[in-house]
This record gives C-alpha cells, sequence and structure tokens, in this order.
C-alpha cells in the first residue's frame, strides 16, 4: 500500500474537510472584525479548498523531514537552500495566509476567560477525529502497552512539561495505547484538567494516570488483550 493511502487512514476527507471549513470561517471572521491595512497580505485572502488544504499539510509533514532555520528558506532560491518542492507546490504567502488563519474549531464558542473551559477546546475537533481513526483502522493483537510520550514543545502553555532528565525537557505529555511493533491506537494529552474525557468510577478515588489508563482501554475490554505497563501505572488501586 502506498505511503499516502497509509497517512489518508488517518487524515481522512473529513478531517481535511474539517480544516477548510473552520480555517475559511475564522479568516472570514477576521477579516470582518478588524480593520486591514492596505499593504496587508490578509487582503489577498480567498477561501481554500480541500485539494488546497491536503498540499498544505503534505508540506507542513516535508518540513519535519527537510529541516531549516526559517519558513521562508523553504522557498528560497538560493541553490545552496533551494528545495523546489515547496515553490511548486503553494507559493510561499499563500502558505503564510492559510497557516495564518489555520483553525480547528468554532471560536465563537470558545469563552478564553472561562476557568472551567476545555483547554483543548481549540484543537478538540481535530483530536477526536485522529482520535476515532486509530481505534478503528487497526485491529490490535494479543500484546498492548500504554506509556508516556513526550513532544517537544517551548512555546507558552499552562500543562507544559518540565522534566530537566529528558532530552525534551519543556513538551506536552501524552498518554498512549500502542501496540508492541508501535502502532497507535489511542492517546490522550495531558493538560491538567481531563475530567470532560476521562472516564468516572463514583465509588474510586482514582488519579489521573489510573484514569487515563482505563480510558485508554476502554474500547477493548473482555478481548483476551495482556496490558504491560510500568510501575508508574502499578498502584494498588489499579490493582
Amino acid at each position: 500500500m502506498p505511503r499516502l493511502d497509509f497517512f489518508k487512514l488517518y487524515f481522512t476527507d473529513a478531517v481535511v474537510d474539517l480544516l477548510v471549513v473552520k480555517t475559511s470561517r475564522y479568516a472570514q471572521q477576521y477579516i470582518s472584525s478588524n480593520v486591514i491595512p492596505t499593504h496587508s497580505s490578509v487582503n489577498e485572502w480567498y477561501p481554500t479548498d480541500h485539494n488546497e488544504m491536503f498540499a498544505f499539510l503534505g508540506l507542513c509533514m516535508l518540513m519535519g523531514i527537510v529541516y531549516k532555520p526559517t519558513l521562508n528558506m523553504y522557498w528560497s532560491s538560493d541553490l545552496i537552500y533551494k528545495t523546489g518542492i515547496f515553490g511548486e507546490t503553494m507559493p510561499r504567502d499563500r502558505f503564510l495566509l492559510i497557516l495564518h488563519f489555520l483553525d480547528f474549531a468554532d471560536n465563537e464558542t470558545l469563552d478564553p476567560k472561562d476557568p472551567d473551559r476545555n483547554r483543548l477546546g481549540k484543537i478538540r475537533p481535530m483530536i477526536n477525529l485522529v482520535r476515532e481513526r486509530c481505534t478503528a483502522v487497526y485491529s490490535p493483537p494479543r500484546d498492548v502497552c500504554i506509556d508516556e510520550s513526550l513532544v517537544l514543545f517551548k512555546g507558552r502553555l499552562p500543562f507544559k512539561q518540565f522534566i530537566h532528565m529528558k532530552r525534551a525537557r519543556f513538551s506536552i505529555k501524552i498518554y498512549q495505547l500502542c501496540t508492541a511493533s508501535g502502532i497507535l491506537l489511542d492517546f490522550l494529552v495531558y493538560h491538567g484538567r481531563m475530567s470532560h474525557e476521562l472516564l468516572t468510577f463514583p465509588n474510586h478515588l482514582f488519579t489521573v494516570s489510573e484514569l487515563s489508563l482505563l480510558t485508554l482501554m476502554s474500547n477493548f475490554p473482555n478481548k483476551g488483550h495482556r496490558l504491560f505497563v510500568d510501575n508508574f501505572y502499578t498502584t494498588p488501586g489499579m490493582a
């Protein structure tokens, strides 16, 4: 199976169409509610579509393989830095404009001042769609594993982790359910207040890590799986 087909198993048309709708809506809201200077590139905006968004995602993934210090250098015509596929796929200014308005949710339904808000509300629709695909596209063998993964992130984020012994010292913590071969079956992004997405057990007091384990395994009950975890999860409560 071609690699593109594997990618489409997780980033389905529904995921790409979500980005198209939310990005175009946010751009329209921004333009209608702000005074745009005549020299601003925002004046060049026009609604994106499915094919263009798919190409945008492809370039974003390629940037993780072909590393350059700045975004502009990906479109450089200098023979030392030139990588032709970027300019051939999409003009630089158009890429930056889509990146500027890239959105995953309806901002009018989110209240940034609400102390009880979902901290992942801005990207929650995207996360939910990808999680559904992780569970649906692969039937796991007997042995599965749950562990933490750290994603390097140095920006401003209230739930960013700092673990000085790790290579990615500033990072976002993700609880992952995987097979022995590393195929991702489900995941949870740790953001402190996770009551909206974790299972609840009224008669038991579980920690967030314990509830994360129970939530990740909730899609695979009574199927004969053997779950492997480290000592972080092996508590009396879980036993």
